[in-house]
């Protein structure tokens, strides 16, 4: 489909507490950047990190998490980790 086709997806700004696992797991299997600063995120599901093995570049910054999903230590392609502003103590 032309869904698969779309490579970088922008959350950013749009109040979201949490990324949940039906909103990943709907992602294209090809994205390599996720967007999604400046939410107020407390969560990202964790299952459905597994599933996102092109993801370049993850952008959370200025959100409200306190911790990051084991599976994201583990993120094959995983170049850019963009954590700053949160409530983070620790990573993966």
């Amino acid at each position: 489909s032309r869904f698969d086709l779309v490579h970088t997806v922008r959350l950013f700004d749009n109040r979201l507490s949490a990324l949940s696992t039906e909103l990943l797991e709907a992602l294209p299997r090809g994205l390599t950047r996720l967007e999604a600063a400046r939410n107020g995120l407390r969560e990202l599901a964790t299952s459905a990190m597994t599933s996102l093995t092109r993801l370049a570049v993850l952008d959370v910054r200025c959100n409200a998490l306190e911790e990051l999903p084991e599976p994201v230590a583990g993120m094959p392609s995983l170049r850019q980790l963009l954590v700053s502003q949160n409530k983070l103590t620790a990573l993966p």
